[in-house]
């Protein structure tokens, strides 16, 4: 079912413009943004640079990892969408996932799906994953990717729910969408 829910956000991602220049090289506080461990991910790094990282990763054929980023970049994502009002949110988060398998040969692509299912089948590493993830914690960044999309392509302007509720929310996206137990 995520399977089949992940596609059909990339189809729908095809229709907006992904605006990604190949000679760009995306950085996070001044350093290239290069396939790293989900050990060295924190709550500053956002959607954005979790998919650039997976993106790498995708690249050098390390698929365990970029299983791990897409993990970690699916539950801050949610999380985004539960603390963003309007209507961006869930846009602007698959083309950011479009962006980090654009050009990806399908092989690999297809090598990178059946490996993130394995990951969630396993209920050792994920649980693992999900003590991590708690241990990370919710996101301490602002989702400029969101806002930046509505700026492009809406007439919106989102807004970031009451700060009272991140724990609530955070709590909620590790139980709903990453299955964690608590």
């Amino acid at each position: 079912m995520k399977s089949v829910i992940f596609a059909l956000g990339l189809l729908g991602s095809f229709f907006y413009s992904t605006n990604l220049n190949a000679s760009e090289t995306p950085l996070f506080n001044d350093r290239p943004i290069v396939c790293m461990d989900i050990s060295q991910v924190s709550n500053q790094h956002s959607p954005n640079v979790l998919f650039h990282s997976l993106r790498d990763c995708l690249k050098k054929r390390d698929f365990w990892k970029a299983a791990k980023l897409n993990f970690a970049a699916n539950l801050y994502g949610n999380y985004d969408a539960l603390r963003v009002d309007g209507e961006p949110e869930n846009i602007a988060f698959n083309k950011l996932r479009l962006k980090a398998v654009k050009d990806i040969p399908i092989h690999d692509y297809s090598t990178f799906q059946q490996t993130s299912e394995a990951l969630l089948r396993d209920k050792k590493k994920k649980n693992d994953l999900c003590k991590l993830m708690t241990v990370i914690g919710k996101p301490d960044y602002h989702p400029n990717y969101i806002f930046k999309h509505a700026e492009q392509y809406t007439k919106l302007v989102p807004s970031i729910n009451s700060d009272k509720q991140d724990s609530r929310f955070w709590k909620k996206v590790l139980l709903n969408d990453g299955h964690c137990m608590q």
